[in-house]
């Protein structure tokens, strides 16, 4: 132990310790040696090895001691944000995760903190743009763009030249038609087909998909 109380360091800390975080644990276990989950809720103790440490045993500048790369894993759009900003804020540097099994094309762009699962696909000239998550076997096709936060569940699909919104919620099984706009935070049902654009702020759902709900702008 150092005299600033540092135990060990690790090549990643995963901000988050629930289900996203072992995923991401298993996406980053090729690239990074060493890692530990990083547990906002005090949680204290290890997962198939990786530790799990409460956040606030130490300061932002000790965790940069113990790792300046990290990885915010935390389902939560406003609250991957809003840790984002914080990491970035405090000299950290966030780093994505693109699982081994996923296609990604050489002219796709990455920003930080982005989430590729296995089998995913992302096509010619995609940007998946800052904290997004690309789930298990989820498409994006080529020309589309993917919001900062926003979350693509597993198995959708976003066809040619779509644009997905900040913070929105595309649940299982969705197709999204080509060149299609979604506005920023709106959440679309599993299953549907989304077939005309759709506004800011809203939940949708169905074949083809309508607008069933107006969503909250503070949530």
């Amino acid at each position: 132990m150092t005299s600033d109380g540092i135990e060990t360091t690790f090549d990643l800390l995963i901000f988050g310790a629930g289900g996203h975080a072992k995923a991401a644990s298993d996406c980053a276990k090729d690239k990074y040696s060493s890692m530990c989950f990083v547990s906002g809720d005090d949680v204290n103790g290890e997962w198939k090895g990786v530790p799990i440490i409460p956040e606030a045993r130490y300061s932002f500048g000790q965790w940069k001691q113990i790792s300046k790369k990290a990885f915010v894993a935390i389902g939560n759009p406003s609250r991957r944000a809003m840790v984002t900003a914080e990491l970035e804020a405090n000299g950290f540097e966030i780093v994505s995760l693109v699982h081994p099994s996923a296609i990604v094309s050489p002219s796709a762009e990455l920003e930080p903190g982005v989430f590729v699962g296995p089998n995913a696909v992302i096509n010619a000239d995609a940007r998946i743009d800052r904290g997004a998550i690309i789930n298990t076997g989820a498409i994006v096709e080529h020309e589309c763009c993917v919001g900062p936060f926003s979350h693509l569940s597993p198995g959708s699909i976003i066809c040619g030249g779509t644009r997905i919104g900040e913070g929105c919620w595309i649940c299982t099984g969705t197709t999204v038609s080509d060149h299609i706009v979604i506005g920023d935070h709106t959440v679309i049902g599993a299953g549907a087909v989304v077939i005309k654009d759709l506004p800011d702020h809203v939940m949708a759902a169905g074949i083809p998909s309508r607008i069933v709900k107006e969503l909250n702008e503070e949530k």
